[in-house]
């Protein structure tokens, strides 16, 4: 049975990207994964890597939230990120999860080739899935539709090792004709059943 665990960063709980969250947890648990979701404005994760966090790890310290975190990533073989695109990029909650819970000794450190860090999430799988306002061409015209994915999926996922992610961006959501939202949620859900392959 395969155990996925689906990091959620959204505030509004209504609307398209939460009807996403909806049909992936539906889609998953019918597939018969076992599924941990995580959903950080929901449980009011703190984001902010503290000072307090740096002296903690310093001491082989882990604070007890961080903890919480890292065991549920330690569980999971397949880890789904669902998320608005803000600033072209993710949302302040997502990367504070990440600064914390994807920690230097936990997520990577030594022992890459040449000097370099190694990643040590390498038994991982990921799936990123993340919506944009506008359209694909709208973003192109500056170029960002070719980096929006590179901070998420190379320079955080492939970086911890994990070599075997993928990125969906579904373009246009607040642009598009009715009929099209329902053709996005199947490509999401596709997405999500093609990762446990």
């Amino acid at each position: 049975m395969a155990r996925v665990l689906l990091v959620y960063g959204n505030p509004k709980h209504a609307g398209f990207i939460h009807s996403v969250f909806e049909g992936l947890k539906t889609t998953l648990e019918k597939a018969g994964c076992e599924l941990r979701v995580r959903d950080l404005y929901k449980m009011g994760f703190d984001p902010v890597l503290s000072e307090e966090d740096f002296e903690a790890f310093s001491k082989n310290e882990i604070p007890a939230d961080i903890r919480t975190e890292q065991e549920h990533v330690d569980w999971a073989e397949y880890l789904i990120f669902l998320y608005p695109l803000w600033w072209h990029d993710r949302p302040a909650i997502l990367k504070g999860w990440i600064d914390r819970v994807f920690s230097y000794g936990y997520a990577f450190g030594p022992g890459g080739k040449n000097g370099r860090m190694k990643g040590y999430l390498k038994t991982k799988s990921a799936l990123v899935i993340q919506t944009a306002g506008s359209l694909k061409e709208d973003y192109a015209v500056d170029g960002f539709d070719q980096t929006i994915e590179v901070a998420m999926v190379d320079g955080t996922l492939k970086y911890c090792g994990i070599q075997s992610s993928h990125c969906l961006t579904l373009w246009g959501v607040g642009k598009i004709a009715t009929q099209e939202y329902q053709e996005m949620l199947e490509r999401a859900q596709k997405a999500a059943l093609s990762l446990l392959k």
